[in-house]
């Protein structure tokens, strides 16, 4: 018997049984992806057959179908929420060329030379326009940035921009608050008196990271406050709102703030005024806390001691005056026949007092836009 050929058709029977089983597996795969291709398929057309025959839609009687007098409705809501999201947007930040802000291209430098000449030119003016400071001369405040102008050499270390602009707004708030004070009457001014105008040290926050406590908040680091309290301040109310993102693990800003407080003596038509004065200037102000007190006895004294009280006869609008001199014996001390003299004396003099203004400045932030597909997140 020969064995070759029995091994030679053995072999011939394995190769034809391997393709056989070949044959039967690529059958069943093409066969399942067949399957699964028309189970897809069946999808797709239903989902076809509900787009174009309609979905319901909330406060729409009739299903909204896919066509293209819909596709073209969509468009147009479209544009117009975009547009109203701009008018929106530009409603709290007000127009481009109304709002302040600092120089992009600014050094620390630079910067200190600037806030030095600003709290020299604000002082300047205060004294021009008699607006009172507190008596201690050490005291005297520096506009925000006691904490440079007290240190030669000093300047702030980052945010150089956002210092400037605060630099900028504060110059507008000061002058704003001057030209607040009621014009004299004759001889009688109102008085002001400013005992701080504090800001928001931007330069020294530190956003808390996710996953500590207080995440998404501030905190201030590497600055002793406590010095500096009529010249900076953390606010307890801000118009500055942050959310998450779709994934919940960053903070994004929706609108951003920079708070001032102003404290000053005078009377409520000066508040009045410059509260006026700032919601008409058409800048993005916003008044977060208005608080009254009365003044500290020695702010009381040191600010009524150098006004004249007395207005002469025909004086406009102001404190109120009545004639006493037709009281008394013998008309007055005056020989009969003759006119009595006329004299005013002071009986109703509104009385100054405290204000402590918060005022927040709003900037709304342009959304970043979104990463194109396939590239990561930054």
């Amino acid at each position: 018997m020969d064995t070759s050929k029995n091994r030679l058709f053995l072999a011939s029977l394995f190769l034809i049984g391997a393709g056989f089983i070949l044959v039967l597996v690529f059958g069943y795969l093409e066969y399942a992806a067949h399957a699964k291709s028309v189970v897809e398929l069946k999808k797709a057309r239903e989902a076809s057959s509900r787009l174009l025959g309609g979905s319901p839609v909330v406060d729409v009687t009739e299903p909204v179908a896919l066509k293209q007098s819909n596709v073209d409705a969509s468009q147009k809501d479209l544009e117009e929420l975009k547009t109203h999201i701009a008018g929106l947007r530009a409603s709290i930040s007000g127009p481009a060329e109304s709002r302040i802000e600092g120089n992009p291209k600014t050094t620390n430098t630079e910067l200190s030379s600037q806030i030095k000449q600003s709290v020299d030119e604000l002082k300047k003016l205060a004294a021009d326009r008699d607006i009172r400071f507190v008596a201690q001369a050490t005291d005297q405040p520096d506009f925000g940035f006691g904490r440079y102008t007290h240190s030669p050499g000093s300047a702030p270390k980052r945010d150089f921009q956002k210092v400037d602009q605060q630099r900028l707004i504060i110059e507008f708030l000061f002058k704003e608050l001057v030209d607040s004070r009621p014009a004299p009457t004759g001889e009688y001014k109102t008085p002001l008196m400013l005992l701080g105008l504090a800001r928001e040290p931007i330069e020294s926050y530190t956003l808390i990271p996710e996953g500590k406590p207080g995440a998404g908040t501030y905190t201030v680091d590497g600055s002793d406050m406590s010095r500096y309290e009529t010249e900076e301040f953390v606010p307890a109310r801000t118009f500055r709102r942050v959310i998450k993102d779709k994934e919940g693990t960053k903070v994004v800003p929706l609108v951003d703030t920079v708070s001032f407080r102003l404290k000053f003596v005078s009377t409520t038509a000066t508040l009045r005024s410059f509260v006026n004065r700032l919601r008409n200037s058409g800048r993005p102000f916003a008044i977060t806390s208005v608080e009254v007190a009365p003044p500290a006895p020695e702010v009381l004294r040191t600010i009524l001691a150098p006004i004249a009280p007395i207005a002469p006869p025909g004086a406009g609008a102001g404190p109120a005056f009545v004639d006493l001199s037709g009281f008394g014996d013998n008309n007055g001390g005056r020989p009969k026949g003759l006119p009595p003299k006329e004299e005013r004396q002071l009986v109703i003099a509104e009385a100054p007092s405290e204000f402590t203004v918060q005022v927040d400045y709003l900037i709304v932030l342009d959304p970043k836009p979104a990463a194109p597909e396939g590239e990561p997140k930054k």
